[in-house]
Formats: structure tokens, C-alpha cells, sequence
């Protein structure tokens, strides 16, 4: 069995403003270290809140990638099983929004969702597998913007094209056609 520790160091850089009426965004940062000290990775993520937009703050700039205007050069099609998020818990995220309905409704869901971290990762796993087989060392870097909430029982599609080598766009849509994750990028060395 494989165990381990890590260290992890939480880091606000900024908020940034996306201007009056629109919200604001807690620019932040998780440095990783293994137990012997060494860097492990940088895990960089935007959160936005629709509160206190306009206060002069720097704005928000978002990444807007441009797809190539031809088909994808890969296109994987995966089934979400109905019990993806009560499997995700065992990562650590507890909230009930994800699997108790009744909750999800009280909260203003039409139903439970996924995790915006598990849908991420599902898409993460299909890339991998779609360009470099069971070789996730080899990933660099990767980002992308969550835009719909991911229900589970149904089928996802990652759409990816090679922008250069060493270099990916993606997109990931559910079965209704909406789009769960957009303006994504891989790198990864070839």
C-alpha cells in the first residue's frame, strides 16, 4: 500500500474586481511540498463571488482560448455513474449538496450535482488517456473554467484539439449539449 504526507500552504495573492454589479474573484494559490521538503506543485484556482463587484480593484481578466475551427483531433464519450459523488466523499468533500437531494433543493438546486474538482478530474483522466496512456507524469500544466453544473447518471464528452506539440485545448459537454468545462488547456511534455 502507497501512503504519504503532504505539506500545503494556502496563499490569497489578489481580488479582483469584475466591476459593479458583477461580483469579485479570490485569486489564490496552494504551494505542495512531499514530507522531505521538496516542491510538488502549485495549485492555482480563481473563486468567484457575486458580491462587492466595483470597489477600483484590479480587474479580472479571464482566459478566453480561441478553438481551431476544425473538428477535434480527439473525442472520448464517458458515462458519469449515478454514484460518482457518493465515491468522491472518500477524497474528503463532505458537503450534502452533492448527495442528498432534499438538501440540494433547500439550497436552490434543482437536484444534486457533482464536484466541481471531481468533474474536473474526469476530465483530466480522459485527456490523459486520449494523448499519453497511463503517463500523467508527463502533464505540466492544465486549467480550465468550470461553467455548468455536472449531474451524474449521464454521458460527458472531452473534446480536445492539438494547438502545438506539448500544447491542448479542451472543452467538456454533457449529454444535454451544455458546456461543464470551457477554455481548457493542457500542457504536457512531449
Amino acid at each position: 500500500a502507497y501512503k504519504g504526507t503532504f505539506v500545503v500552504k494556502d496563499r490569497l495573492n489578489n481580488v479582483l474586481d469584475r466591476g459593479e454589479g458583477k461580483g469579485t474573484v479570490a485569486d489564490c494559490a496552494m504551494e505542495v511540498w512531499d514530507i522531505a521538503g521538496r516542491h510538488v506543485a502549485t495549485l492555482h484556482s480563481y473563486h468567484y463571488n457575486d458580491a462587492f463587484g466595483g470597489f477600483g480593484g484590479e480587474p479580472f481578466q479571464a482566459l478566453k482560448l480561441s478553438y481551431p475551427e476544425r473538428k477535434p483531433d480527439y473525442e472520448t464519450t464517458e458515462f458519469m455513474v449515478e454514484n460518482i459523488a457518493a465515491i468522491y466523499r472518500l477524497c474528503g468533500d463532505t458537503y450534502n449538496v452533492h448527495v442528498d437531494t432534499a438538501y440540494a433543493q433547500s439550497c436552490g438546486y434543482e437536484k444534486t450535482f457533482i464536484m466541481g474538482l471531481c468533474t474536473y478530474g474526469f476530465a483530466t483522466r480522459i485527456l490523459i488517456q486520449q494523448v499519453m496512456p497511463y503517463q500523467p507524469e508527463r502533464v505540466k500544466h492544465i486549467s480550465a473554467q468550470i461553467r455548468s453544473l455536472c449531474f451524474p447518471g449521464q454521458d460527458v464528452t472531452v473534446q480536445t484539439w492539438k494547438a502545438e506539440e506539448g500544447t491542448l485545448y479542451f472543452k467538456m459537454t454533457d449529454s444535454d449539449g451544455r458546456l461543464l468545462l470551457g477554455n481548457g488547456l493542457m500542457e504536457y511534455e512531449v
